[in-house]
């Protein structure tokens, strides 16, 4: 279905888009979330997600996996982003309560279990986390965007929720 979509996207069917957007977002949220950690952010690379599948829909080759290759390119433009972030200092406004958002406003985060993962785990972890309960993503998928073997990020899953039982048992939870 999604390589109809892109098939008709590149023929110059603007509303494929549409479509791909609402067979996506969830996927590409948490990869843009997990390499971010901020929601405005997240959500500005996953526009310039959605601007760069347009830009090169020509390149996809039909019969690949889209949603892959979807995939790569938020993973792609986030990792860029980081690297120009590093070059400039930024004040990230986003810190402040008053002035921006957060992931929690965009689920529902009444246990504060997103509050305990950020705070527990590591960076890997959290974004494999994320990709998979949140944005729905299989181990192979979150393994090739991490450019991990996939028993790893299976692994590095689990021992995130235990860690994640173990802070919930202890209750360090606040």
């Amino acid at each position: 279905m999604l390589d109809k979509c892109l098939k008709r996207l590149r023929q110059g069917d603007s509303s494929a888009l549409t479509e791909i957007y609402n067979m996506t977002k969830n996927s590409v949220f948490s990869i843009c979330y997990s390499y971010m950690h901020d929601y405005q952010t997240a959500q500005d690379m996953m526009q310039d997600t959605y601007v760069n599948i347009m830009r090169y829909v020509l390149y996809y080759k039909d019969g690949r996996n889209g949603k892959a290759w979807i995939n790569v390119i938020a993973k792609n433009l986030c990792l860029n982003e980081l690297k120009k972030r590093k070059r400039v200092v930024l004040t990230d406004f986003n810190e402040r309560e008053d002035l921006g958002g957060s992931y929690e406003n965009m689920i529902s985060d009444e246990s504060g279990i997103i509050k305990l993962a950020k705070e527990v785990l590591n960076d890997n972890e959290l974004k494999i986390v994320l990709m998979h309960t949140i944005g729905g993503l299989k181990f192979w998928e979150i393994a090739r965007i991490l450019e991990h073997p996939q028993g790893t990020v299976r692994w590095q899953y689990n021992n995130a929720l235990k860690k994640l039982r173990q802070n919930l048992k202890t209750g360090e939870l606040q």
